[in-house]
C-alpha cells in the first residue's frame, strides 16, 4: 500500500503526513466503491 501512495503523488514521500495519507487512502477507497457499482 505504500508503494502504491508513493506512487500516486510523489509530494507525500516529502510530507510524509498521516493526514495526507488518509486523504488517500480515502480517496482509493471511493475509487474502488465507483468501480463496485459499475
Amino acid at each position: 500500500m505504500t508503494r502504491l501512495m508513493l506512487g500516486i503523488d510523489g509530494g507525500s514521500i516529502k510530507l510524509k503526513t498521516n493526514g495526507i495519507n488518509i486523504l488517500k487512502l480515502e480517496m482509493i477507497v471511493k475509487m474502488i466503491r465507483l468501480e463496485r457499482k459499475k
